[in-house]
């Protein structure tokens, strides 16, 4: 499992090239938020690597329109619903937004030895 926040994306992309380039047919869901559409980059590799990875499910989740949703805990146990609670989870993105993922992974059973978190700053 990959959750990131806005540009929060480019370890899981790093990830995800390497996992296409080696073969891997690992079942990998990316949880990729942002404001809007506008905000996603690379969305033509993103794309292109859905197609290289039979396994990759990608799910946007904007926050700055109509329709938006927050990567709340509700929202997370509906999306990771029949994920094993031993899946590994990568996070990255805004440091608010780290702290409450991993808050509500932890509360709806996910290890914290299995939560990895990768922090940056601009």
């Amino acid at each position: 499992v990959m959750i990131a926040g806005g540009i929060g994306i480019t370890p899981m992309l790093s990830m995800l090239r390497y996992m296409a380039d080696t073969g891997d047919q690992r079942k990998t869901i990316l949880i990729w938020s942002n404001q809007s559409k506008g905000h996603i980059i690379f969305a033509d590799e993103f794309k292109a690597l859905e197609t290289r990875l039979p396994g990759l499910h990608v799910s946007h989740v904007l926050t700055d329109t109509p329709q938006s949703k927050l990567l709340d805990r509700t929202e997370l146990e509906k999306m990771l619903a029949g994920t094993s609670r031993n899946a590994p989870i990568f996070l990255c993105g805004p440091p608010q937004m780290m702290t409450d993922i991993k808050k509500s992974l932890l509360a709806i059973g996910f290890p914290r030895r299995l939560i990895f978190t990768e922090r940056f700053s601009l």
